[in-house]
């Protein structure tokens, strides 16, 4: 009985010697740190919030937009925060001033017939005699002019007489949109859907009565002014007429 006594007894020690330890070594075992996660509020003072988070979805780390409060709020480790905020920064800046395209557009009246060069404005003597050269026309006559401010990327809509009275006369003049681009030298104004009529009821001659018909001409084209210059846009005339009205635009940038 005393022998079994002492082997049980050297077991129970045994055991406690392997156990213990294991106990203090679990209680030293060093602790998993916090998961390092940073977050941060973005104001967005100039840019749609929206497309900077589409911009932004292949960065590291996350974000979420409230579009009626204009903040984006970027989250994941302190390093990603921070360059999301960076990209923010580049990104949402002030766009850049809109400018403004001033139009101005001459009605010329062309003839068969020789006109004095008064009837027509020095700086459109060499129009008329580049005219000259590509039309049957000896003579051209200022019928009225018009100018027009837009900004760049909108319309355009202007009408009015086509001349002093009583030529009965009226023209419309629409510019669908307007758009200022770069020139090698100087800015190009793009016109696009240009759309120019002008419309006149006959009045009675030799003893005869109008008809009453009134009659359109018209013009409908995309084109491109560099500023600068004077560009025809072209020519056209009333039924049964042998005079024609040539449109002339030159167009400038202004702040």
């Amino acid at each position: 009985m005393r022998k079994i006594r002492i082997i049980t007894l050297a077991i129970i020690a045994t055991f406690l010697t392997v156990t213990v330890p294991a106990r203090g070594q679990e209680k030293e075992a060093p602790q998993k740190p916090p998961d390092n996660r940073a977050g941060k509020v973005i104001q967005i003072k100039y840019a749609d919030p929206e497309r900077i988070r589409v911009l932004l979805s292949l960065f590291p780390g996350g974000l979420r937009v409230d579009d009626r409060m204009k903040v984006l709020t970027a989250f994941g480790s302190p390093a990603e925060v921070e360059a999301i905020e960076e990209a923010v920064e580049k990104l949402d800046v002030p766009p850049p001033p809109t400018k403004n395209a001033e139009l101005t557009a001459y009605f010329l009246q062309a003839t068969a017939q020789q006109i004095p060069a008064s009837d027509l404005p020095p700086e459109l003597n060499e129009v008329a005699s580049q005219l000259k050269k590509v039309f049957n026309f000896r003579g051209f006559r200022l019928l009225n002019s018009t100018m027009v401010r837009t900004r760049d990327g909108e319309k355009a809509i202007i009408q009015g007489a086509a001349g002093p009275p009583p030529s009965g006369a009226d023209f419309y003049l629409q510019i669908n949109q307007i758009d200022i681009g770069a020139g090698e030298k100087e800015p190009i104004i793009h016109l696009h859907g240009l759309n120019f009529s002008i419309s006149a009821t006959p009045t009675p001659s030799e003893g005869k009565l109008s008809t009453g018909k009134t009659s359109t001409a018209r013009i409908a084209t995309d084109i491109d002014v560099p500023v600068g210059q004077k560009v025809v846009v072209g020519k056209t005339s009333f039924e049964m007429s042998n005079n024609a009205v040539v449109l002339v635009l030159t167009a400038r940038v202004v702040d």
